[in-house]
């Protein structure tokens, strides 16, 4: 009779183990303290280049099959303390978008972080778009 009363115990006591550990990560799950986001956009067409210089929008004009492009977004936290920031690229341009996944930025600094399209080669022609997000979450 005490073996099964311990091992109860022992379940119920890794129950609670369990449910405390849930809501911990639950509780602790934290929500973004700002948001960046940004419409991408490009043509994939042979011959020619576009050209845009609209800062809200990440737009790599024209881009030929197999080319890409380069722009640059800035990060600012304004804040006192560090920001960990997670970026989040719309499926559609998931293998097209090259950025950083996550970084962080110091305390009333800011940082340049590089966006890059790579478009294949055998990429079919046409306008696309989508969207970057760049989460800023607290640090500690």
């Amino acid at each position: 009779m005490a073996k099964e009363n311990k091992k109860v115990l022992i379940a119920l006591l890794l129950g609670v183990c369990v449910v405390l550990i849930a809501l911990s990560v639950f509780l602790n799950s934290s929500k973004p303290i700002d948001v960046k986001e940004f419409d991408v956009k490009f043509i994939v067409d042979v011959g020619g280049i576009g050209i845009d210089v609209d800062t809200s929008v990440l737009t790599f004009g024209q881009v030929n099959p197999g080319g890409g492009g380069k722009r640059t977004v800035v990060i600012d936290n304004s804040h006192d303390f560090p920001v960990e920031v997670k970026v989040l690229v719309s499926k559609n341009l998931l293998g097209l978008i090259d950025t950083n996944s996550s970084f962080v930025v110091d305390a009333g600094k800011n940082v340049s972080v590089p966006v890059k399209l790579n478009v294949p080669q055998d990429f079919e022609l046409g306008n696309y778009t989508g969207k970057i997000k760049f989460e800023m979450y607290e640090i500690g």
